[in-house]
């Protein structure tokens, strides 16, 4: 395959810029406003439900635990319920990670989109010049030699001829 001439990538660029609105402020209001949104969502809400079960199960355990050492409750059933709620403290933990995996990923998501907030804040955006292009694009994908896939920072993909 031939390369692709950076005009011809610059250009394919200007095209989807200009397929997005007529009006590029227009655009970049919208991209303001979508990222201000995301930079205001709270993803740390959902893993307290989580931790607040986990304590409520840890606190379920140091009653059985005490009732059997009461002796109002039987060994095996001590036994089973303590296995039972350990296995649940274990999976909801394992859920907690995954989702503080999950908030990490949001969090570079939202570096990068600070990033881009900043860019587009400043007066007189030209969403043409190369160095705000390359702000505002993760990759450039060769599909083809006469296709061309943006990957936006802000996960906003486009597929563009050339």
């Amino acid at each position: 395959m031939l390369p692709i001439k950076e005009t011809d990538i610059i250009e394919a660029y200007k095209r989807v810029i200009e397929r997005f609105s007529g009006d590029l402020s227009e655009l970049v209001e919208m991209v303001k406003e979508t990222i201000n949104s995301e930079l205001n969502n709270d993803c740390s809400k959902n893993i307290e439900p989580i931790e607040t079960k986990i304590n409520n199960d840890r606190k379920l355990i140091m009653e059985i635990f005490q009732k059997k050492r009461n002796k109002e409750i039987t060994d095996e059933y001590y036994n089973n319920e303590y296995i039972r709620l350990s296995e649940e403290i274990h999976s909801l933990e394992e859920d907690i990670e995954k989702k503080k995996s999950q908030n990490t990923n949001i969090q570079i998501k939202k570096e990068k989109m600070k990033i881009i907030l900043d860019t587009l804040s400043k007066e007189k955006v030209d969403l043409y010049d190369q160095q705000i292009m390359r702000k505002l694009i993760e990759y450039i994908k060769a599909i083809d030699k006469h296709t061309l896939e943006f990957q936006f920072k802000c996960d906003l993909k486009i597929i563009e001829e050339i």
